[in-house]
């Protein structure tokens, strides 16, 4: 019934993307990373700020969103690329790697996406009267959610670099 919006594979291929190419096992480092430092920016946020004003969450929501259409062209314009590397007269010397970058770029994008959605949940979470369970929550989760943004947009950073690099190396 649910399998239509069921984001549980773009979360799978995602985390899988953090497998580490000389051994084939996930990275405890990388997970570790963006699970542990989001909880500690949000815990001492919510631990000792005041919380998120109406402003900041009207900011946040329109960071998230404006994010997470420039993600979805991004998305467009990987699969183009993808597309026209395998129909280019002149291919690219190493097809598999490109093909691997590819899909984990996409997977981290879709995934970066999805986190631009609970964003904007939590920051309206995070409207509700100070103090309360929900407000907390929804702070704590504008704020690791926020995070993980910013780590994921990094990896995509370096992902969509070596995918222009394949490009240019050709």
């Amino acid at each position: 019934m649910f399998s239509k919006i069921n984001p549980g594979q773009i979360v799978r291929a995602h985390w899988r993307s953090f497998t580490d190419d000389s051994t084939g096992e996930i990275s405890a480092w990388e997970v570790a990373l963006h699970t542990i430092v989001p909880a500690v920016v949000a815990g001492t946020y919510v631990n000792f700020a005041d919380g998120i004003s109406e402003n900041a969450a009207g900011i946040v929501v329109s960071a998230a969103s404006i994010a997470a259409g420039l993600l979805l062209n991004l998305l467009v314009l990987i699969y183009t690329l993808l597309y026209n590397a395998k129909s280019a007269a002149d291919p690219i010397r190493n097809l598999d790697a490109f093909r691997q970058v590819c899909d984990e770029a996409l997977a981290t994008i879709a995934y970066c996406i999805l986190l631009c959605l609970i964003l904007v949940l939590s920051a309206f979470c995070s409207l509700a009267p100070k103090s309360s369970a929900l407000s907390l929550t929804g702070q704590f989760g504008t704020l690791y959610v926020g995070t993980s943004i910013v780590l994921c947009l990094l990896i995509i950073l370096k992902r969509v670099y070596a995918l222009v690099h394949f490009e240019m190396v050709r």
